[in-house]
């Protein structure tokens, strides 16, 4: 056992780079230089990029020591901040070159889209497969499954390089090359042409996966990561590129004439570089999640995927490295490789071209002359928390090489003042990812990214009992409502048979309770725990039009708990509640419309955890459609609302997210709240993480997204993206409440958005809500409502008036608004009075008469053209009452 090894602690030892690492006996040895490249090998074509040429082996001088990260090309040792910027850009050019290859740029288009999820660890977990598109034309895709505690978030995210997700179709794949695998020069031979392809029950022997009994099975291998508080997210490497050295008759390779390749033919890029790129993605995606903790989004695999991570985590500043025995070409470096049979470059080169970039094989057998070593990729991750974890019996990585990696790469961490954030861990195996490797990985991101104390209650993985178990669990029980009475004929009350099978449902331990096609008659019903009403298609739920069938209760309106009609369907205090489609429910207009008390809306969750609404329609006239109260977690995706009042209210709740809903309403198509005035302030509960993606929006009064005007408990974390917007009598966004409401409105934001017709935003925080309503105002300055951080960029307009932000009150300024990337067409272009750092830019509007832009007291940039703003006289009721 080498010296350096005896360092280390048997169970968990979690070493920092700054420790001092001792030397080993292997540090005398070094690898004999292999003869070099065979001059028999077929070569590979040459792809130019736009990297342009650099120095070739003959060019280059011999280099014994690791070259200096710190020293730039013209020999300048770097001492600023700004050198270092430019001395990364250096070395990022310098790794793709010679390591890893030309990637692509990031496409700046991803899409993601749920195609199904569900529950597992009995309701711990949800679990969500992700079909993402992107690059060129939106031509590439890529299967991501996610996986969430229930409980709390956003969660710090480890990103898992594996198999196939569940519940995703395993892609074809290339046959291996023909000498894969053997230990031979690989470049010494042309396979057949790629015609037939491996697929099936190669596929899974190739996942890490395989047959692991879908969700469960896999989050019941990996529990003790979401015990501990971690998101798991996982993809197929191979689905981005194919780890074949099959080629071509021409010599190039196989694999780039499938998956991500043929999109970027002007890339060399190697097979890890596009498993990393892949992860880019994955991580474009994550961010854009409110479930997600988009600040700890860690990247790990094991061997040839521990290789990729470590790639990915060097290149993407949003990833933070965990790489696990990664042997040659991954943490260990090439110029100190090659005692105890460890992976050299000249093993790597010799049997995985494939992976890295064309030039490095030129440097097969003069790894001395290489202008670059492994300390660089930690080097480009600093100072991000990055840890190595080895096992202290894997033959092909040698201790000595990590240790000059880490020593190496110190320097970088220490100059940027995170010397602790660089680690090493070793467990007690070989070849492999274990347990140890797991807990070790979790320790120290708990320790170094979110301030936490350890706790190992959780340190437990699955044996192998345990996970046949999970193979073999049932599948959820099913209650159709028909064995329960329903008729479906549209004219018998159905509201007993649908309850009994609720109930039934729910004290079985959950399910989904079925409903054929039929037209069924209902009042209102209460869902219970972990239950699904699935409704199949040509089904259709009719509200009954007799006011009894809605029993009264306290329900939440216009922002207070006042007595009011049960919703149509209704649920309190669950969690694992939803409704799946394709059918439809009818609410009743006569019920709902009723005032005084409240009459019925259609969909109700009051404080339930993971509410899931997906692929049905809704109907509703004479009140809100849906309104779910007090909720955490709730998606709401591919649903049609039509009515004459709001379509979704969004009351009090946290990590909301609604992706593809088509809604048409009279009112607010989508509204935002959190109570109102004195008790909503008392009270304190806000709407928070709210996530309104791919929606289609048709407001015919108010907004298209209305936040308020009951924020009396705040709102905060709204993000509006590739949406379009209608607005022909009303405002696309409109962010409204009144002196007296108090509350604060922070962190907006709208992008990559279609608006038409009406006005694009109107800000409002002094004088809009029910008047009805204000019946206990919070006085004096806390009343005021207070805005915060609002950024609205790429909106394509054909509006009437682009922005009005100039009913705020001067007491409490809003603070931060940005306009930016604004073309199209308006009538009336922006307003601002009352702002303090706003930042306008890239407007480019046509059709507008008047000021493009008017202004009072408003600081901030892009403002140099504007026009004073003159508030217009206040409005003189032509019939005042009498004070």
């Amino acid at each position: 056992m080498s010296q350096l090894l005896n360092t280390y602690t048997r169970r968990v030892a979690l070493i920092m780079a700054g420790i001092a690492i001792a030397a080993t006996a292997a540090n005398a040895q070094t690898a004999a230089p292999a003869p070099g490249p065979d001059p028999k090998e077929i070569p590979i074509p040459e792809i130019k990029t736009d990297l342009g040429k650099m120095p070739g082996v003959n060019e280059l001088p011999v280099c014994a020591e690791p070259p200096d990260p710190m020293v730039m090309n013209n020999g300048a040792k770097v001492t600023t901040p700004k050198q270092w910027k430019k001395r990364r850009e250096e070395i990022k050019r310098a790794l793709e070159y010679y390591a890893v290859g030309k990637m692509p740029p990031p496409p700046g288009n991803v899409k993601g889209v749920e195609v199904t999820n569900e529950t597992v660890l009995d309701g711990k977990v949800k679990y969500r497969l992700v079909h993402l598109t992107f690059g060129p034309k939106k031509m590439l895709s890529l299967n991501i499954g996610i996986f969430t505690p229930v409980e709390g978030g956003p969660f710090p995210t480890i990103i898992l390089q594996a198999g196939t997700p569940p519940h995703a179709k395993s892609l074809a794949r290339l046959p291996s090359g023909p000498n894969q695998g053997r230990g031979e020069d690989v470049l010494m031979m042309v396979g057949p042409a790629p015609g037939a392809v491996d697929t099936g029950a190669a596929d899974r022997r190739r996942d890490q996966f395989g047959d692991d009994g879908g969700a469960q099975g896999i989050a019941m291998r990996y529990s003790n990561i979401f015990q501990r508080g971690y998101a798991l997210v996982v993809y197929n490497a191979n689905d981005c590129a194919e780890d074949t050295t099959l080629r071509n008759q021409d010599g190039s390779w196989a694999f780039r004439n499938t998956r991500f390749f043929p999109a970027y033919p002007g890339c060399d890029w190697g097979i890890l570089a596009a498993w990393a790129w892949g992860a880019s993605r994955v991580a474009d995606y994550l961010v854009t999640d409110p479930a997600i903790d988009k600040g700890t989004i860690i990247i790990t695999g094991w061997s040839r995927n521990g290789k990729s991570s470590m790639i990915a985590a060097a290149f993407d500043p949003r990833l933070l490295g965990a790489p696990v025995v990664t042997g040659g070409g991954g943490i260990g470096a090439y110029r100190f490789a090659g005692p105890r049979k460890s992976e050299t470059l000249d093993i790597m080169e010799k049997k995985y071209p494939n992976w890295f970039s064309p030039h490095l094989h030129e440097f097969w057998g003069q790894r001395e002359k290489l202008p670059f070593d492994e300390h660089w990729f930690l080097a480009l991750a600093a100072p991000r928390p990055f840890i190595a974890l080895e096992g202290d019996a894997d033959r092909i990585s040698l201790p000595d090489a990590v240790q000059h990696t880490i020593q190496a790469a110190q320097k970088v961490y220490e100059f940027l003042g995170a010397k602790d954030n660089l680690g090493v861990h070793y467990s007690r195996h070989a070849h492999a990812f274990t347990q140890e490797d797991w807990v070790a990985m979790m320790d120290f991101f708990d320790k170094y990214s979110r301030g936490m104390k350890v706790d190992r209650t959780f340190d437990h993985f699955l044996t192998d009992a345990e996970t046949d178990a999970a193979r073999s669990a049932p599948a959820p029980k099913t209650f159709n409502v028909r064995d329960f009475g329903a008729t479906g004929d549209g004219t018998n009350l159905d509201t007993a048979a649908f309850q009994n099978a609720l109930d039934a449902c729910a004290v079985s331990g959950g399910g989904e309770v079925v409903v054929p096609a039929g037209k069924y008659l209902i009042g209102s019903v209460q869902m219970g725990n972990r239950t699904i009403l699935r409704l199949q298609p040509d089904s259709v739920i009719t509200g009954s039009s007799n006011v009894e069938d809605y029993p009264m209760m306290d329900v939440r309106w216009e922002g207070r708990w006042q007595p009011g009609r049960r919703a149509l369907i209704y649920s309190a205090n669950v969690d694992h509640t939803g409704i799946i489609g394709p059918g439809r429910i009818e609410g009743n207009p006569g019920v709902a419309a009723k005032q005084n008390p409240r009459g019925s809306v259609v969909l109700e969750p009051i404080s339930c955890n993971d509410v899931r609404w997906e692929g049905f329609s809704v109907t509703q006239g004479g009140n809100w459609a849906t309104h779910p109260t007090y909720c955490t977690d709730v998606e709401i995706t591919n649903i049609n609302i039509r009515g004459n009042r709001d379509g979704i209210d969004i009351d009090s709740c946290k990590n909301v997210r609604v992706e593809g809903c088509d809604i048409d309403t009279g009112d607010d198509a989508i509204s935002i709240k959190s109570g109102r005035g004195m008790n909503g302030a008392r009270i304190g509960k806000p709407s928070e993480d709210v996530l309104i993606s791919n929606c289609t929006l048709l407001c015919r009064k108010f907004a298209c997204v209305g936040i308020g005007s009951e924020t009396s408990g705040g709102v905060s974390n709204v993000r509006m993206e590739h949406c379009k917007l209608s607005a022909p009598r009303a405002y696309a966004i409109y962010i409204k409440s009144r002196i007296g409401r108090a509350g604060v409105d922070e962190n907006i934001t709208g992008e990559d958005l279609d608006v038409s017709d009406g006005s694009f935003l109107h800000i409002n925080l002094v004088s809009v809500g029910n008047k009805n309503t204000v019946d206990d105002p919070v006085a004096g300055p806390p009343g005021i409502p207070e805005g915060r951080n609002f950024k609205f960029s790429s909106i394509r307009v054909a509006v009437k008036t682009l922005a009005d932000v100039t009913q705020i009150s001067a007491e409490k300024p809003l603070q931060g608004l940005v306009l930016e990337n604004i073309s199209g067409t308006c009538a009336r272009g922006i307003s601002l009075q009352h702002v303090n750092n706003a930042v306008l830019s890239g407007i480019h509007v046509t059709g507008w008469t008047g000021p493009l832009l008017a202004t009072n007291d408003v600081t901030g940039t892009g403002l140099e053209s504007a026009e004073k703003y003159t508030p217009p006289p206040p409005r003189v009721s032509p019939n005042p009452v009498p004070p």
